[in-house]
Parts: C-alpha cells; structure tokens; sequence
C-alpha cells in the first residue's frame, strides 16, 4: 500500500494497554493504591527484548486542565505472560484524582501507529443515587388527568414498590392541586400518610384521591415522602405535574394510547382458565420513547378486589425500543376472575412523562366440570378400575361423559399412558357413531396386562383431552391378563393323528404355523423353542426364533411360517415325546407362554 509520505503503515492498530485492576466503570481506584504506583502491561505481536515502549498518559483533571505524560520510555526486558510491565506513577494519579485519561503507546519511535486507547476515569466515581419513581395515575394518559373517568372513590393513585421496603416504613403521598383560575385548593399539599403492614411490601401501593379535588381545567402535581421503619430522614420522591381535563382517552401532542399487551397463546373471545394452568403470560413490546429507570405498571382490572391486581417493573438498560417486558398473571388471579370482564394495560412513566396503553378487553369463562373417562366393561375398585382382557381384545372403548361441555371448536382425542413400551396410545379419531367414544388400538394393549388377576403394578392412566393440550382426571386403569389357553397354538400341518412320522417327511423339514395372536404389535419379541428327549435319552432343547422381534411384514400375514428341521428331528428318540414351546414379551420384560403344542415322534 502506499501513501503520500513514506512511512509504513500498520494494517491494524497494536492492541491496547491492559489494566488489571481497572473497575468496570473504568475507574483508576487511586486511594486503593496506597501512594503504590499503578501496574500496567503491553503486550503485542513480535515483542522482542530491547524493544522501545513510548508511553502515552494524556488527559485532563475535573477544572479541565489538560495533562500530558509522554516522555516514558520503557525498553522491553525478559516479559513476562502478560508482557512488559510499565507503571504509572501515583505522583501522576494523585494531581489528576478526579479527572479522565487516555493510555496508549508506540513503539521504536514509530508515532503514526499509536496503539488502541484505553479511557480510564481517575478515581473512583461517586456513587449514583437514583430517585424514587414517580406515582402514576390509572385514569391518566400522557399526564392528563380525565375526570369522566373518575368514579366515585376519586383517583387510584398508585407508588411502585422500592427497594428497601419493609414494614413499618411511611408512605406520605402529597398532593399539590390547583383549580381552573391556577389558585391552590388548601391545604397545600394535600397529604395522604399510610403505614406499611407485613402483606404490603413488595406490593404497589394504592392511595384514593377524592374527585371533588379534581376541577376540570385545573393543574396538579404529585409526589411522596417516604420515612423508613427505624429512620428519621424522610426521601422525596420525583414529582409528576399533571393537566386535569374532562375527556379521557385524553390527547396531548397528538401521543395515542400505547398498543395493548398480548397473552401468549390468546388473541380473542372468551379465555378458558384451564388452559393457563401456570398463569397467564403477558408480554409488552417497548414502545418509543422508553428509558432505562422508568417504571411501568401492568393492570389486571375487574374492579373486583378479589381480581383486580397490579404489578409493577422497573426498567433497565436492556429496555430498549422494540425490545419485551414480560409479566405473569399468577393462575389462581385468572380463577378467582371466572364470569368477569377483565381490563388487562399498563402505563409507563418517569419525570415528564406517563402514558397509558390501551385496553386488551379479557372475558375469564367459567370453569367446566371434568368428569372421569368410562372405560366399557370395566368395573370400579378402590384406586380405578379394573377390566378382563377378554373384554379388549378388540380395542378398548373410552367414553367422554356427556356432561363435559365441549365448546365450539374444541376437539377431543383420548390418551392411555401405559407402558413406555408399546403401552401408549393416543386416540385422535373417534368411533364414527359416537363422537364421545375412542377406540385404543390392541397393540398398546398388550404391553400393559397384569402378571395375575390380582397385579396392579401394570396399572397406568387413561384421560381424554381437549385440543391436545388440556387433560380431564385420571381413570387409573388395570387390565388382568388373558387365560393362557385364549391366545393361538402353533400347529405343525405333518403331524397325523398325535405324531409325526420321519421316515414320511421324505427328506424335507416339517413346517410351524402359529397364527397371530391377540394383542400383536410390531416388535415384540418372540422366542419358539423345541423341548424333548435326545436319542442318548438325555434332556434335548433347541431354540428356533430366540425372541426375535415381530416385524410389520410378519404381521401382515395370517400365518407366521417357519421350518421344523429334518436334521433336529433326527437327532430325537423315536418314539419320544416333542414340546414346541412359544412365548412374547409384550412389553420386553415379561414372557407370555402360549399353550404348548406336543406330539410323538415316530421313525
């Protein structure tokens, strides 16, 4: 690259300095120091020994004064992990105290490629104090007050919870109201003095202003003293000055009423409670003009006391435009606010500023009634129900009671949650002659039997759902298995009469067919095993599926087919009895037998 001089120049600045003890406002703690002189480090690519640091300190001191320290020159000796040490005289630090700096550096003489700057405040900054909030005004909109809104108690005004609140603290709202020729309605200020109790900290506080103080065309100014419980210094709060108007919405400067907060998962109608189980949540997207110390308030509004809340929330840095606040509106508020209308907005304000949102209008619908699901065929015990599985072997049939009201819209579907091994079902489609009644598949079934008639360790709940996502008590369901002898035998089509003659299968295998069962589903295990009497007369076992999952092609046929082989035959007595033993484990874990085949094998 060149230039109209010929000096180099650095694709990119060298880093800058680092200062290990500098705060995270920048801050040089000076007294800290101890009269110490301050330690610093520069470290960049290529550091070699004898390398010329040209140190940079410049600033000004808080008259204004400039200050200049640029005749160090640091040469570079042995650096350590950090780099080359150079320290900052205190004699320097303690002349500037109070004042800012700039800190960088150049090397070998090369001035035109200074390091990056570091900005240190020298000293420590004092401490910020920031006020307390202003009050805001429910009736209010872009700080004027509309009297048409005001009923008969007056105006709500409301103090946001501060930080050390406590009970026993005081809380005096004053108010300092003018009527419309601009003279002071006494007496002046008007104050309003509440003694916290334990239930209100944390809480924002509710003063009531009498409507007779508010004259249409008048001005007013609010604000409050707080006294903590065991001090005597009473703070002042900001003050808020208000225009007291007849109209509400009112306008002013042409600033409308903020967009109202949305509830996630709402948009309109009547807002069922039980599909808030955890509350509602309610976000606000940042309007223009929002600050970092404003306060905001968000109205759960009936009028009620019982439903009525307001929260509050003090903005931050991140509270920038376009960014969320999030509030929750706790489940047990939404309850307590079935068959009303509900006003749900909120306002922020500071110093010169409060506006109002406008009004998400909220009808809570009452709560139904959530019947058991019915089960057909099964019969009550004492933890559920109890049904033989002879009765499902076809499906199971659940019902919705009639008396669970079904809004327009909804759609029900039902849930068995048993085994997590081909033991759940969600039913979607019901029975095409009863809208109410849902069919659960066989092959969730079979993975929940019980081990006897008397087991209830397989018991496993059965629901019905609306829209998925709302869910009725549970009918808790135990299902007692199906007698051995009802599920299918293997069949072996050579055996005449009761045995099997060797010498007739003419060389070939024999065949097994073993039907599908009841309760079959893809991936259960199956496990065919030959049990006998050697030709030694010792015991003889083979295994010809060893739990060998049923795949979906298998299902699909009506018969499962597999050889009996011609060269285990021949290794039996003859005569001699055989055993062709079967078994699934519905649910991977229990074996299931199924009745045995047997017959004589013959020469």
């Amino acid at each position: 690259m060149k230039t109209t001089n010929s000096k180099p120049v650095r694709a990119e600045r060298l880093p800058m300095p680092d200062i290990p003890g500098l705060t995270a406002d920048h801050e040089v703690d000076v007294v800290g120091l101890g009269g110490e002189d301050l330690d610093t480090y520069i470290k960049y690519d290529g550091m070699v020994e004898n390398d010329e640091i040209h140190v940079r300190w410049v600033g000004a001191n808080p008259a204004g004064e400039p200050f200049d320290d640029i005749e160090q020159i640091i040469p570079v000796r042995s650096p350590g992990p950090q780099g080359q040490l150079v320290q900052i005289s205190n004699r320097i630090l303690s002349d500037t105290l109070g004042g800012t700096a700039y800190y960088s550096y150049y090397i070998n003489g090369d001035e035109q490629n200074e390091s990056l700057r570091v900005f240190c405040n020298i000293g420590l900054l004092p401490p910020v104090e920031p006020a307390l909030s202003v009050p805001l005004i429910l009736e209010s909109h872009n700080r004027v007050i509309a009297v048409s809104e005001l009923d008969g108690s007056g105006a709500n005004i409301w103090i946001a919870p501060y930080q050390s609140m406590g009970e026993g603290d005081t809380v005096t709202l004053c108010a300092e109201i003018h009527d419309e020729d601009g003279y002071p309605m006494p007496p002046v200020p008007t104050k309003y003095t509440y003694v916290l109790e334990k239930d209100d900290v944390g809480k924002v506080l509710r003063f009531r202003v009498p409507k007779s103080k508010f004259r249409v065309g008048g001005r007013a100014q609010f604000y409050y003293l707080l006294k903590l419980d065991g001090h005597t210094d009473e703070l002042r709060s900001s003050s808020q000055d208000f225009e007291i108007r007849d109209n509400y919405p009112a306008w002013k400067d042409d600033e409308a009423l903020l967009a109202p907060p949305k509830i996630d998962n709402y948009d309109s109608g009547p807002l069922d409670p039980e599909r808030f189980s955890q509350g509602l949540t309610v976000r606000i997207r940042q309007a223009v003009g929002v600050k970092a110390g404003d306060v905001a308030l968000l109205y759960w509004w009936s009028g009620e006391v019982d439903s009525t809340q307001v929260q509050s929330m003090h903005l931050d840095a991140s509270s920038v435009e376009g960014s969320e606040m999030q509030f929750v509106i706790p489940p047990d508020l939404v309850l307590a606010s079935v068959d009303l209308e509900v006003s749900l907005f909120y306002q922020i304000a500071r110093q010169g500023r409060a506006v109002t949102s406008q009004r998400l209008q909220v009808k809570v619908a009452k709560s139904r009634i959530w019947g058991l699901p019915t089960v057909v065929g099964a019969n009550a015990e004492t933890d559920g129900a109890v049904i033989p599985a002879s009765q499902v072997t076809f499906g199971m049939l659940v019902d919705v009671p009639e008396e669970f009201e079904l809004r327009p819209g909804e759609s029900l579907s039902v849930n068995a949650d048993g085994d997590p091994v081909r033991g759940k079902s969600i039913v979607l489609e019901h029975e095409p002659d009863n809208p109410r009644r849902f069919r659960v598949p066989t092959t969730a079934l079979g993975a929940n039997l019980g081990r006897n008639d008397a087991d209830t360790s397989k018991r496993f709940p059965v629901r019905y759902l609306v829209d998925g996502t709302l869910d009725s008590p549970a009918l808790e369901l135990r299902i007692q298995p199906l007698p051995r002898e009802k599920y299918s035998m293997i069949r072996c089509p050579e055996v005449e009469g009761s045995g099997l003659s060797i010498s007739k299968l003419a060389g070939r295998n024999a065949t097994l067919l073993l039907r599908r069962w009841t309760f079959i589903a893809e991936g259960q295990p199956l496990t065919i095993s030959l049990r006998g009497l050697a030709k030694d007369e010792s015991p003889y076992a083979f295994t010809l599926r060893a739990g060998q999952p049923v795949s979906s092609e298998e299902i699909e046929k009506i018969d499962f087919i597999l050889p009996l082989p011609l060269d285990e035959l021949k290794k039996l007595k003859t005569p001699s009895q055989l055993f062709i033993e079967v078994s699934v484990r519905f649910d991977d874990v229990l074996e299931t037998p199924f009745p045995t085949l047997d017959f004589e094998i013959r020469a």
